[in-house]
């Protein structure tokens, strides 16, 4: 059993109503597809100074997914009409929900070893062939 996160980030991102862009859902999907690009903790500060990246992060979060023959398109940033206000608040809620995911992951990890710890430590006990181990 999982306890809930207090302040969990927000599953959508709302862009101004102008803009005419739908909300998206930080899906599991869209989630793992992101870890891909920022892989652990340590190399999500990249996200700020790699424009590559960021590139990257939004052109996959904004892009959509065909059910029908199950391909993803990311979307073209160029193509985009957001405001650097925008992509700089879109930034910062992938980066949070990737923060959150490794951190959820770390947690369960660590509630999983301390229920395991007896099975897992070391036996001082006589294997069955009469060694130590």
């Amino acid at each position: 059993m999982t306890t809930p996160q207090k302040n969990p980030p927000a599953p959508y991102f709302t862009f101004k109503p102008e803009r005419n862009i739908a909300p998206i859902l930080m899906s599991y999907g869209r989630l793992n597809q992101l870890a891909q690009l920022c892989p652990d903790p340590t190399r999500v500060a990249e996200v700020y100074v790699d424009v590559d990246l960021q590139q990257a992060l939004i052109s996959l979060a904004l892009g959509s997914y065909h059910a029908e023959d199950q391909t993803f398109i990311p979307a073209n940033v160029h193509a985009l009409q957001i405001d650097l206000e925008e992509a700089t608040e879109l930034l910062a809620w992938i980066v949070e929900h990737l923060l959150d995911f490794f951190v959820r992951q770390l947690e369960k990890a660590q509630a999983l070893e301390k229920k395991y710890q007896g099975r897992l430590a070391p036996s001082s006990q006589p294997s069955p062939d009469g060694l130590k181990d």
